[in-house]
């Protein structure tokens, strides 16, 4: 598909076949997969309802930023556009962005630390993000998948100003499984406290390394 209206007609069709069909065209047109055009399209498409499809999206907006030695895949003008697009996100723009990273962060090899580290590189063009990640890992209403990845993507930013709040986090956590198991009256201990506290663990000991 060499016509790039037509690519983006599909990229935005209610028909997910037709997106990523539309993505595809988009991604692999040579140089003209760093126009603003196309990176404005990417973007405004972080809540794109496919994980799957969302996951393309981020990595491809990422590879902007990819570099060989000194040489970087787009021009710098093209890196500061982006940069200033993903500037302008706000917290749900984020976490949809940190859906794709999943409960598995990048722990483990293989696709999902493929996307996970496109995660952790636009958040690091993102002047905000460690407060906004910081809210999110506390909030007990987030969903577990993405409290996971923003603890992921904290201790992966070297964010140390969020290193109070997560042990902070860790103690209440810890505190909470303790007095469930302590008493018989109280709810079952919930399943994901165990890997939260596994992330946040990591996640701490990352930060006090980067602090050393």
């Amino acid at each position: 598909m060499n016509d790039p209206w037509l690519a983006a007609e599909r990229f935005v069709s209610p028909d997910l076949q037709l997106r990523r069909e539309g993505l595809a065209a988009l991604t692999t047109a040579g140089s003209q997969r760093f126009s603003p055009l196309v990176l404005y399209l990417l973007a405004s498409r972080l809540d794109e309802p496919d994980l799957i499809l969302r996951g393309q999206i981020v990595g491809a907006l990422a590879r902007c930023f990819e570099a060989v030695g000194s040489t970087y895949a787009a021009p710098k003008e093209t890196r500061d556009y982006l940069s200033d697009l993903l500037s302008r996100l706000a917290r749900p723009q984020m976490e949809r962005l940190l859906e794709v990273a999943g409960p598995s962060g990048n722990r483990n090899g293989g696709e999902s630390a493929s996307i996970a580290g496109a995660v952790t590189t636009l958040l690091d063009r993102i002047p905000q993000a460690p407060a906004l990640l910081t809210k999110i890992a506390a909030d007990r209403l987030a969903a577990f998948p993405t409290r996971y990845a923003a603890i992921a993507a904290l201790g992966d930013l070297g964010a140390l100003e969020a290193l109070p709040a997560l042990e902070g986090l860790k103690t209440r956590v810890e505190g909470q499984k303790a007095g469930q198991l302590a008493m018989a009256f109280a709810p079952p201990p919930n399943p994901g406290d165990d890997k939260l506290l596994d992330i946040l663990t990591l996640a701490i000991e990352a930060l006090r390394e980067a602090d050393q």
